[in-house]
């Protein structure tokens, strides 16, 4: 059992703890760019920078305007994949291809890409 003055020196003793582990942290991030030890979090070389692929985007931009889902058509060609999509909206209707790429989920991926600018860049127009 503790005495009154026993909780004080726990509580003063929990107080230092917290200021040490607190100057710690706040030395970390000047020594380490901004990056605190506490933080738990990946390095950049494993950090996952998309969450969506340009198809799931095509698919969202589709789905929101109720323009029909995208059609794929992928090929093999000259050692590679060829990719073409195809969308359909209220008052057109449009279709962009892929580069030749090593495999199919790749220029499926790069015709998505293709297609999103292409969608941007008529949008752009009509403005």
């Amino acid at each position: 059992m503790l005495s009154h003055g026993g909780e004080e020196d726990w509580a003063l003793k929990i107080d230092a703890i917290m200021d040490c582990c607190n100057d710690v942290c706040l030395a970390g991030k000047t020594q380490i760019q901004g990056l605190s030890p506490c933080m738990k979090g990946k390095r950049l070389s494993e950090a996952t920078l998309t969450l969506r692929t340009p198809c799931q985007e095509l698919d969202d931009i589709c789905y929101e305007n109720n323009w029909s889902l995208p059609t794929y058509h992928v090929s093999p060609s000259d050692g590679g994949f060829l990719a073409d999509v195809t969308i359909k909206g209220v008052d057109f209707e449009c279709s962009a291809g892929s580069s030749l790429l090593s495999n199919p989920r790749e220029a499926r991926e790069s015709a998505a890409t293709q297609m999103i600018a292409k969608l941007q860049s008529m949008a752009g127009q009509t403005q």
